[in-house]
């Protein structure tokens, strides 16, 4: 697993999940995703739509400028490592031994 997926989800996932999915790659039900971090909430597909408008309507009372500082503030440290990781882990060679074990398979 790249480092930083590995790094991705050390941020999303509770403890106890993260180890579980990132060291055996276990999978998750919605309702257990949930719980460990994957997903915020799960709707049925027929309240999609609306699920998300009214979150978008939620998300655009806030103020944008505070929101983007504080959010920089919070992750930013986080973010400049994972897109260090990013230029380190996805190199050439990696798209093409992708390529490879896909045409291989």
């Amino acid at each position: 697993m790249p480092r930083f997926a590995i790094e991705i989800a050390r941020q999303r996932l509770t403890p106890a999940y993260f180890s579980r999915a990132v060291m055996t790659g276990e999978m998750f039900g919605p309702m257990e995703a949930v719980t460990a971090g994957f997903f915020d909430r799960v709707v049925p597909a027929d309240a999609l739509e609306r699920s998300a408008e009214e979150t978008a309507q939620a998300l655009a009372t806030l103020n944008m400028a505070a929101h983007a500082a504080t959010k920089a503030r919070a992750r930013g440290a986080v973010i400049k490592m994972i897109r260090a990781m990013i230029d380190e882990d996805i190199t050439p060679q990696y798209g093409e031994d992708r390529v490879a074990k896909q045409a291989s398979a």
